[in-house]
């Protein structure tokens, strides 16, 4: 079928790349505007748009759609149907009723669960097992047009947004190609949506990622973790400083229990650091200080020393007898400091505890653990 391709963002341009390859004619594209990013702030264009190039499409690109000039644009090209994929704006009644067909639209749930603008956020966020990819006519109300095919996915128990967009990507562009084959040939038969069965994914905000222990189980802000990575991101404040929580995990029972702690507490223990949730803890395995780079958590230890120089590891804080690192290299130190250089001097300073034990790191000199500048 010739088609005129409606995307923006990298979702959107698997399922272009995915048209490109079938016996589908892709007219031309419609895209948003390109729009400052980073921070230079430096003009970049949707990801949708550098497809279109690479492959010398016409493009089109306007902060408003519903106009006559994308009428006019339209009507020069004379597609058969209209594809929209992740485009970042709603289509008029004109648009809606241009070619024989509504628009055919790729929508990363199962409708109608999730409608909406964060579907796949939503599903990790609520901790689903299961969601899938829809393509659906559309109509004036939003995802809520006729279904034409429907796939089922899987997610995993650790899989975070980002990873389960990579996969349902490819999947979306697979099922749009599919839909146009079978519409072309007429095997498609358009069912109704069961609008009471409606469930919805609205926007994100920044607002969102604020862990509240006090209020969360450990599965819910296991959830939280997963289904904001990578935007909006979760975060806490440790230290009167806020970290992001890039990564986590449930640990088995017999470990995540300390009826100790206060929820938001913070404790590291052996390799592992944790944090009190409602019920049990949560161990984190990636945060990024504010103003830092993501580290890895545990933190990696100074090298073993070998026989021949069992005391070739300073030990004092000063470590004056390591060669000069440059900043943002790992430096070691025996034990912390007043004030470790560090956004999480907390966590610094229960890991400097647990490296003291020689039961508990038995290979390194004992009270050497690392810091970042």
């Amino acid at each position: 079928m010739k088609c005129v391709f409606f995307g923006s963002p990298e979702f959107g341009a698997a399922s272009l790349r995915a048209l490109l390859a079938s016996h589908h004619e892709v007219l031309g594209v419609i895209t948003q505007p390109d729009r400052p990013a980073g921070r230079g702030l430096k003009l970049e264009m949707p990801a949708v748009k550098k497809v279109a190039l690479e492959h010398s499409l016409p493009i089109f690109q306007a902060e408003k759609i519903n106009t006559e000039e994308t009428l006019a644009w339209l009507k020069e090209k004379n597609p058969e149907v209209l594809v929209v994929v992740a485009f970042g704006a709603f289509l008029g009644e004109k648009l809606l009723h241009f070619c024989k067909h509504p628009p055919i639209n790729v929508h990363p749930s199962l409708l109608p669960e999730l409608r909406g603008a964060a579907p796949m956020q939503w599903s990790v966020l609520r901790g689903y097992k299961d969601t899938g990819v829809s393509t659906q006519f559309m109509a004036k109300a939003m995802d809520a047009g006729d279904i034409l095919l429907q796939v089922n996915a899987t997610i995993g128990a650790n899989e975070t947004s980002g990873e389960l967009s990579e996969r349902l990507k490819l999947v979306g562009g697979d099922l749009l190609v599919e839909t146009l084959t079978k519409l072309e040939r007429g095997e498609i038969k358009p069912r109704p949506q069961n609008h009471a069965a409606a469930t919805f994914a609205p926007m994100l905000e920044k607002e969102h990622g604020l862990v509240k222990w006090n209020t969360l189980t450990v599965h819910e802000a296991h959830d939280l973790v997963r289904g904001l990575h990578p935007w909006p991101g979760a975060y806490a404040t440790v230290a009167g400083k806020r970290v992001k929580l890039l990564r986590s995990a449930i640990p088995p029972e017999m470990v995540f229990r300390n009826a100790k702690l206060s929820p938001g507490e913070f404790y590291a223990s052996g390799s592992s650091i944790f944090v009190r949730c409602k019920d049990v803890c949560l161990e984190i395995l990636e945060l990024q200080p504010e103003g830092k780079r993501p580290l890895p958590w545990p933190l990696p230890l100074p090298p073993r020393p070998s026989a021949s120089t069992p005391s070739s590891l300073p030990c004092t804080p000063s470590c004056s007898a390591w060669p000069r690192q440059p900043k943002g290299a790992w430096r070691p130190w025996r034990s912390p400091p007043s004030s470790p250089p560090s956004a999480i001097c907390p966590l610094i300073r229960e890991r400097a505890r647990a490296c003291a034990s020689p039961s508990a790191l038995p290979l390194w000199p004992r009270g050497h653990f690392w810091w970042r500048q």
